[in-house]
């Protein structure tokens, strides 16, 4: 089981990152300035968790090369918007939590979309 989450928004990448980890999950962070499409074939993750800018070109990026895979992806939104839900939800992102997010469930939805 292997993970890739996107430091857009460090906090809580960091705090899901260290709680997959102790869960015995394999997990690579990835920087928005870093080469994210080369981290993504190096690492081959069953799921991507985007911390953040869900709209940003290269986020969008990500998670098609994820979803073509046929691999699920999860979104942390920086506002509870139905609409950006809605859009993100039509590109196939798998689930979306709003910002402030409860990290257990966050957790707990990709434990199950690992299972």
């Amino acid at each position: 089981m292997k993970v890739l989450l996107t430091l857009t928004d460090v906090e809580p990448a960091v705090r899901l990152n260290a709680m997959l980890e102790a869960a015995g999950v394999e997990t690579t962070l990835v920087s928005p300035l870093d080469d994210v499409r080369g981290s993504w074939r190096r690492a081959q993750p069953d799921v991507v968790v985007i911390t953040g800018g869900l709209l940003d070109p290269g986020n969008l990026e990500l998670a098609r090369l994820q979803l073509w895979e046929g691999r699920p992806v999860v979104g942390l939104a920086d506002v509870d918007d139905p609409h950006l839900r809605d859009r993100m939800r039509a590109m196939g992102v798998n689930e979306i939590y709003a910002k402030p997010v409860a990290l257990d469930e966050v957790f707990e939805g990709v434990r199950q979309l690992l299972d």
